[in-house]
């Protein structure tokens, strides 16, 4: 009797085990019938750059260039030391 007593607790303790694993596989993020979500894509062209880049990009190669503005080209030297940003 005490022999069979011993191995009814020792069933319910893998039943017990067996079910938390079967609760814990459900739960888990991989495969099965739920929902998928995909990121999106990330922008390109136009969205990523602008509309004056657009234009700029796809205008025509024998179109009049753009007019260069004071303060669109920094001169650089490499005898200037750096400056502190202080």
């Amino acid at each position: 009797m005490i022999k069979l007593l011993a191995m009814a607790r020792g069933l319910a303790k893998v039943s017990a085990l067996a079910a938390a694993a079967v609760a814990l596989a459900s739960c888990s993020g991989g495969g099965g019938g739920g929902v998928s979500m995909t990121p999106p894509a990330p922008p390109t062209g136009v969205a990523y750059f602008g509309n004056v880049f657009a234009a700029d990009f796809n205008a025509s190669p024998n179109s009049v260039p753009a007019a260069v503005n004071p303060g669109d080209i920094i001169p650089v030297s490499l005898a200037n030391y750096p400056q502190s940003l202080n």
